[in-house]
């Protein structure tokens, strides 16, 4: 850095602060002038402590606060953290819906949006089964599809668990439907909140 000292030598020869000469007490007493008058980022002249401060780039934290967000990074901004969880829930064992149904998953997800990984398995052949974001109103719908479009929409073949994605709405809920009605298990296997 152009123009900025990097070492700086002090010589007291004059009056400061109450004390003159060039001794240790007047040198002393130049220094804590100097401390309580200027902030020298990463100076040990700074305060250091354990309250980040957004924008304060001239104050540091303290080892304890950078030890603490290594250990727990949601400690200090819980939000900005989502992560996979694993989880192999049931959510549903019974007799599938025809039209579009509410499935609210916020007993494994929370109440809250989030990606979810599920599992689904129908007992028969042949069933278009579709899921979506609950008040979503995009069509993820054909009856008597052909074939699979997508992570939304598939035909169920008898007894093999189908892994589908489907986001839910704020408070956990999708919505899901299947054509014709069979008996069928759906499982929660992980979600990112």
């Amino acid at each position: 850095m152009a123009g900025v000292a990097k070492t700086i030598i002090l010589i007291p020869r004059r009056k400061v602060g109450g004390s003159t000469g060039v001794g240790a007490a007047a040198l002393a007493n130049m220094l804590n002038h100097v401390a309580n008058s200027v902030t020298i980022p990463g100076s040990p002249l700074v305060t250091v402590d354990d309250t980040p401060v957004n924008a304060a780039t001239n104050t540091p934290i303290s080892s304890n606060w950078a030890f603490d967000h290594v250990a727990n990074a949601n400690i200090h901004h819980p939000e900005a953290h989502s992560h996979l969880t694993v989880v192999g829930t049931q959510v549903f064992s019974g007799l599938s819906p025809t039209a579009w149904t509410d499935l609210t998953l916020s007993g494994v997800v929370g109440s809250n949006a989030a990606l979810v990984l599920l599992k689904i398995k129908a007992v028969l052949t042949g069933r278009d089964i579709a899921v979506r974001k609950n008040g979503d109103t995009d069509e993820a719908w054909v009856l008597n599809a052909t074939e699979a479009a997508g992570a939304a929409l598939f035909k169920s073949m008898a007894n093999v668990h189908h892994v589908v994605i489907a986001v839910t709405d704020s408070v956990g809920v999708i919505e899901w439907r299947t054509s014709p009605t069979t008996t069928m298990t759906v499982d929660v296997i992980a979600f990112v909140k």
